[in-house]
């Protein structure tokens, strides 16, 4: 057997090992650059979800002006403007933080800026309204023409638009960040695949002529597998790999995670055992990703909706995808998923859905108290005018002094009587502004 010459292997090992640290030096910098690309798009989605919440708030901050004015005028009583006040002092601040919020964003800047102006146009209104039912001045003039209403309209109206762009730029950098995460993932997988190609080039080429056993040392299935187990360990999602037949080669920490499964326990069994996923809505299973990737032949997703069901029983919303892993020929010789717990996503949109619900509502509950204002106003003022109306007809009559005694007594009474009605029907409306 031929000798091998201590210090040229040596320099061989020397070789073998610089190599491997700089490419991991510049994978390493691909995989920072990734993850820059992705922390970067996930602030401007958390930004925007900021600038949403901040937006019903001031919303709700209109609407609690509008119900305290609404109030006030109806039982005038002060009160009632405890919400109009309240609200009147947080409202500006509200929309100086959305437009910091924003101020990357000409078209919302240029419509919250008109926000502020008809805001300003309203609480110069309301001011006056509100004057002039602490005076008992002719406030319902002015309410019943719907000034104050359409005011208050137009800017729900472009509150309602600048949410709907927000949440439209929200999908669109959330769809940025599944993109960018697929390309993260598969440019990891493109990455380490290549690391181990040149890798294995390199020392093979290196130790042409090393003796058979120092061949078997540094080329076994044990540091292969490892060199892999690494590289997958390393990405942030969950990764679980399976053969041809679908059964479990490799599971990383994330995966243990989420599924609940040991990597010892899991290796071997079928992925169905593992990774177990239903349809969050109809309960249904969903298609394995194995079998949809061995059909396919190439990159699939899940649809949307997908729970996986852990080993303890917990249900967690995941998105995923699945690939698959060639030999040289072309041939499918396993696949490769990539998934990520999607609870905190799913939380955020649930709670944005019943916050827009919650403010549908009270703005459904604020026009319906108009309208009955409206109608007690209109039947107040009938009932009040009809006693008035003979007791100045009767008055009037009395004053000309052309009436009989008899016809007298019969005009005092009716007086007398229409007066009495008129008071019941103040002493009914107080009863009414207390109930209120």
């Amino acid at each position: 057997m031929t000798q091998t010459n201590p210090t040229h292997f040596k320099r061989i090992l020397t070789r073998a090992v610089l190599l491997p640290l700089v490419l991991m030096a510049l994978l390493s910098m691909f995989f920072l650059w990734q993850i820059s690309n992705l922390l970067s798009a996930a602030q401007a989605v958390e930004q925007t979800d900021e600038v949403i919440s901040k937006a019903n708030e001031a919303q709700k901050l209109l609407l609690d002006m509008e119900t305290g004015m609404r109030g006030y005028l109806i039982a005038g009583k002060q009160e009632f403007l405890e919400p109009y006040h309240s609200a009147s002092q947080q409202i500006n601040p509200a929309l100086d933080e959305l437009g910091r919020l924003v101020s990357d964003n000409p078209s919302q800047t240029s419509r919250l800026n008109d926000v502020r102006s008809q805001h300003r146009t309203w609480m110069s209104y309301a001011r006056d309204v509100i004057a002039l039912r602490a005076v008992d001045g002719e406030f319902a003039t002015r309410v019943t023409s719907g000034e104050g209403k359409r005011m208050m309209d137009a800017m729900r109206a472009e509150f309602t638009a600048f949410i709907e762009t927000e949440e439209t730029l929200r999908n669109q950098r959330t769809r940025a960040i599944q993109m960018a995460t697929r390309m993260a993932v598969g440019g990891s997988l493109v990455a380490a695949m290549l690391l181990g190609i040149i890798l294995t080039i390199f020392i093979r080429r290196q130790l042409i002529g090393v003796s058979s056993t120092y061949r078997q040392a540094l080329f076994t299935e044990q540091e292969q597998r490892q060199w892999l187990n690494i590289t997958l360990t390393s990405i942030g999602d969950g990764v679980i790999v399976t053969d041809a037949q679908g059964r479990i080669n490799l599971v990383n920490g994330v995966a243990e995670s989420v599924t609940g499964w040991k990597m010892a326990d899991a290796v071997g069994r079928p992925l169905l055992d593992v990774f177990r996923i239903i349809n969050e809505d109809t309960r249904a299973e969903v298609e394995s990703p194995v079998t949809k990737v061995l059909r396919a032949g190439q990159v699939v997703g899940l649809a949307n909706h997908t729970v996986l069901i852990a080993k303890d029983g917990r249900e967690v919303p995941i998105d995923d995808s699945g690939g698959p892993i060639k030999d040289n020929d072309g041939n499918i010789i396993g696949v490769v998923l990539v998934f990520r717990d999607i609870t905190e996503r799913k939380y955020f949109e649930v709670e944005r859905e019943q916050l827009l619900a919650n403010a549908q509502a009270a703005q459904r509950e604020a026009e319906e108290a108009n309208r009955l204002k409206d109608e007690f106003l209109a039947t107040a003022s009938h009932e009040l005018r009809t006693p008035l109306t003979a007791v100045v007809g009767w008055s009037r009559m009395l004053r000309g002094g052309k009436l009989d005694e008899e016809t007298s007594a019969r005009a005092l009474e009716a007086i007398e009587r229409n007066a009495n009605l008129q008071t019941k029907l103040i002493e009914d409306l107080l009863d009414i502004s207390r109930i209120i």
